[in-house]
């Protein structure tokens, strides 16, 4: 028998209710999932800086990286600046700023040597002339100085990402959330690195490019070269117009042009640096268990470093990427390029992937289908879930166990996800093609 109008929109409308109220309570199961895992993430981050703070025996600050940007900031505004990038006296330095007298200190030092070869920093001179202040406070009170720094860049970064998302609740809550609670934003903090300010710095480019400022678009993703491996999510942006000009030019100014003050030998020096890492990451058994890479990822595994496996994984996703890139607008582009790089990069480690809150508010931002949303926030979820269970994992592959990283796998599936939804032909928003970048 067929229902009355009435009774079928009656039954209608309490579809709705019922759909709406499931909705709501999936959100808020979700809201103290997340609160339970800001707890379980802030907790050993805050327990582990008061721990290396109080140490006052050489060595200073023993399990953070911060007396390396130190060291380095101290040498960038001494005689010897011309040598910031020699690696002896890198790692002479960082002896120095942990504490050790100069007659602890052994000559002619080694830095390859086993105790020495993890003594390094990488980052252009205009982000070590940024942190010279400091460096006139011990080294313990100039680490809280970071720390501090870190934490306020942190509700930057969560005010800028309220903006990519426009505020929309409860998206924007959601993320928030995920923010606070995803642990490789804590392992930024405690290790002093600057890849909060990195999240920002890319975030706000894209806002900025959303926005029609082309101009400050580039210059604010040029400053993500302070990491200079993490200029690349960037150039799957320069098909915008007016993009590709301040984007080289704040490349040339910020990471290039300081050069000049430390002179030729100095260039020299930093390319010898950055190359002479060589396969370590790839080869090195130690190297790859701190590592999220595929090469990590491999190393957990099988418990040996696997190279041609990482090689072709990394193609594989370099593919994949190269589907998603043909088709998708700026948003997934660059959202999409964060976990490419994250996974074929060898040297990707936990603080590194506090880019992936960028790459999350990118994608929620745009408007998708049920479908697509639905997908998207659960494997989003599944990167943040692998990461935070990541310390966990890296214990169990120290001490010879094998292990998956789920944080790899759940980041691969968001890749071949997007690339799905390209595939499919699905709606031009729904891949990232947002009206206001139209023309661009």
């Amino acid at each position: 028998m067929k229902l009355p109008a009435f009774a079928s929109g009656a039954l209608s409308r309490t579809e709705v209710s019922v759909t709406w109220l499931l909705l709501w309570l999936g959100v808020a199961a979700l809201s103290v999932f997340l609160i339970s895992e800001i707890f379980e993430s802030a907790d050993p981050a805050i327990d582990a800086i008061k721990s290396d703070h109080a140490k006052t025996e050489a060595p200073l600050l023993p399990y953070t990286d911060f007396e390396m940007f130190y060291a380095g900031s101290t040498l960038a505004r001494s005689r010897n600046r011309d040598m910031l990038y020699d690696k002896p006296t890198i790692v002479r330095q960082i002896w120095i700023a942990r504490g050790y007298r100069f007659a602890d200190i052994p000559e002619p030092i080694d830095p390859d040597s086993p105790d020495n070869i993890w003594l390094r920093y990488y980052n252009p001179p205009s982000y070590l002339f940024a942190w010279t202040p400091v460096t006139f406070l011990d080294v313990r009170d100039a680490y809280l100085v970071a720390v501090w720094s870190n934490v306020v860049l942190l509700g930057g970064l969560a005010v800028v990402l309220g903006y990519v998302m426009r505020w929309r609740m409860p998206h924007t809550l959601l993320l928030l959330l995920g923010l606070f609670a995803f642990a490789p934003v804590y392992f930024t903090i405690h290790h002093g690195q600057p890849t909060i300010l990195i999240a920002g710095l890319m975030a706000a480019g894209y806002l900025a490019l959303r926005n029609g400022r082309a101009v400050w678009a580039g210059l604010l993703l040029s400053l993500t070269g302070i990491k200079p491996h993490w200029l690349l999510p960037a150039l799957s942006l320069m098909r915008q117009r007016g993009l590709i000009v301040p984007f080289l030019a704040g490349c040339f100014v910020f990471l290039a042009l300081p050069f000049v003050i430390l002179g030729p030998g100095a260039l020299i020096d930093y390319i010898r640096l950055v190359l002479d890492r060589g396969d370590g990451d790839l080869t090195n058994s130690t190297y790859g268990e701190a590592l999220l890479s595929w090469s990590g990822f491999w190393r957990a595994l099988t418990g040996e470093p696997q190279p041609l496996l990482w090689l072709l994984t990394s193609i594989a996703t370099l593919a994949v990427y190269a589907r998603i890139w043909l088709t998708a607008g700026a948003a997934v582009s660059l959202a999409a390029a964060v976990p490419t790089f994250l996974l074929i990069i060898p040297h990707s480690h936990p603080q590194d992937w506090t880019l992936m809150v960028t790459s999350a508010a990118l994608l929620l931002s745009l408007r998708w289908s049920p479908l697509g949303l639905a997908g998207t926030a659960a494997l989003l979820l599944g990167v943040l879930i692998g990461a935070n269970e990541w310390i966990h994992a890296t214990r169990a592959v120290e001490g010879g166990a094998t292990r998956v990283y789920w944080v790899s796998l759940a980041a691969a599936g968001l890749l071949v996800w997007l690339a799905a939804l390209t595939l499919v032909g699905a709606d031009r928003d729904e891949i990232g093609n947002a009206p206001e970048l139209a023309g661009a």
